[in-house]
């Protein structure tokens, strides 16, 4: 069975993925955390399953823990999803709130489409409207996805590539991830008849080390990786900032389906 894996930190208390799940689906899942947080996650969710992650250092540490973490214990499908992800799922056009069968249903073509596909990723509700078709190929994919890990493992794909070249470069590892096995020509997947919700800026999580300044970094990094493909705009936005005081963020403009495209073998 695919494994749910769900990386935390600091919200011991605020476990919304985990209590928007069934009992069932929670049978199959994991709460991952820093060493010194496992004491206060086990505290607020007795009935977890808790992975000690040992010492991490931002979230591109944690995502390539998880996948080490996979191999070694024999498990060849993983569904990573953040912590404040709840969903929704596609009902006569529009999108409702998904109740336990519907993320049930989620969970099983998930992993039935990770024998085809290395990545499988589940639609942002900001942008389903926009797309009528059940699955996308070859699509921008975050905070909500599945990994067949031998096969991700065998690309020589890692999430902390980055990170590793430079211990600053703690963000837009699942960006970096994804362009990387786009590169190798490997199309990913995004299910759009059902959607996750993710509120940003909370407490917590990869709020700890983000800046407005390793944001940028960050993404600078990921252009330079792949040049051809990221381009970064600056833009004016007073409502959103990564620190307080700040009025701009940085965002990227990536051309997902032309690297893809540029290295179909």
């Amino acid at each position: 069975m695919m494994k749910i894996f769900i990386p935390t930190y600091y919200r011991e208390a605020e476990q919304k993925c985990f209590k928007h799940m069934g009992a069932c689906m929670r049978e199959n899942t994991y709460l991952c955390t820093r060493y010194d947080r496992v004491e206060a996650l086990q505290h607020f969710n007795p009935r977890a399953k808790i992975i000690d992650l040992g010492m991490t250092d931002g979230i591109a540490d944690v995502r390539q823990k998880l996948i080490n973490m996979a191999l070694q214990m024999g498990i060849d499908k993983i569904f990573i999803i953040d912590d404040k992800v709840t969903f929704n799922e596609r009902a006569y056009g529009n999108l409702r709130r998904a109740d336990v069968g519907a993320i049930s249903s989620m969970y099983f073509e998930v992993m039935r489409l990770l024998d085809k596909y290395v990545w499988v990723g589940i639609s942002d509700r900001a942008g389903n409207n926009r797309v009528k078709d059940s699955l996308v190929e070859v699509a921008r994919s975050y905070s909500c996805y599945a990994i067949n890990v031998k096969k991700f493992n065998k690309l020589g794909i890692t999430f902390d590539g980055m990170y590793q070249k430079d211990n600053n470069i703690k963000q837009y590892e699942d960006f970096y991830a994804l362009l990387s096995l786009l590169s190798k020509g490997e199309p990913n997947a995004v299910l759009y008849d059902w959607a996750f919700n993710h509120t940003h800026g909370q407490q917590g999580g990869n709020s700890m080390h983000r800046t407005t300044n390793s944001h940028a970094k960050s993404l600078y990094a990921l252009q330079k990786e792949f040049p051809d493909y990221v381009k970064i705009r600056i833009k004016k936005d007073v409502s959103w900032s990564a620190t307080k005081g700040d009025n701009h963020r940085y965002e990227p403009i990536i051309q997902w389906k032309k690297i893809y495209r540029d290295n179909i073998q």
